[in-house]
């Protein structure tokens, strides 16, 4: 469907002529694209994610900084998540935002920023986003201790989410592709329709 919209589009502005219409309409019709996407899903924290619990709160100091920035107008969404109640290691840390201005790409690249220069990152990959779209992203992390925990982002036009792989933590080198598809099942169930 998008390619007939571009299609209807690139015919609309032929028949208008000039490079400055062309370009203008170019310009609008992204704006009116990324708009028309913005805000369409929020994010739920399920009550129970792959057996785990989650405790929820804001103030949860193993949230790590830099991972929940917002645009603004948006609300961010914390949780990290146990296998029991009261159990003194998390499995997952979840941290996010919807409403705003996102984007996919781009946004991806301002939550890696903001994680500074207190952790290493290596072995990046783009992974599928599953069938919401937008971009994933995941990493290994290290916060110079030697313990490496995957990490993984995804973002697109609505909301974007960082998910730490906690239980996955290792001393050495780690498979991503087991926390990507955990990512991708976290998505389909923590984002939807508005």
């Amino acid at each position: 469907m998008r390619a007939r919209k571009r299609k209807e589009l690139a015919i609309v502005l032929a028949a208008a002529g000039g490079g400055v219409a062309l370009a203008v309409g170019a310009v609008g019709y992204f704006a009116f694209g990324t708009t028309k996407h913005a805000s369409t899903y929020k994010l739920v924290l399920p009550s129970q994610f792959n057996g785990l619990i989650p405790h929820n709160g804001r103030d949860d100091p193993s949230t790590p900084s830099g991972t929940t920035a917002v645009p603004n107008g948006g609300t961010s969404v914390h949780a990290t998540y146990y296998v029991a109640f009261g159990e003194p290691a998390p499995k997952l840390i979840v941290s996010g935002g919807f409403g705003g201005a996102f984007g996919s790409k781009d946004w991806l690249k301002t939550i890696w920023q903001g994680l500074g220069d207190s952790v290493t990152l290596s072995q990046k990959t783009d992974e599928d986003p599953g069938p919401l779209g937008g971009a994933m992203q995941c990493a290994l992390m290290d916060e110079g201790k030697g313990v490496y925990t995957p990490i993984c982002v995804w973002a697109d036009n609505s909301a974007s989410v960082t998910m730490l792989d906690v239980g996955r933590s290792s001393a050495g080198t780690v498979d991503l592709s087991p926390s990507a598809a955990t990512a991708r099942a976290l998505r389909t169930q923590m984002e939807v329709k508005e």
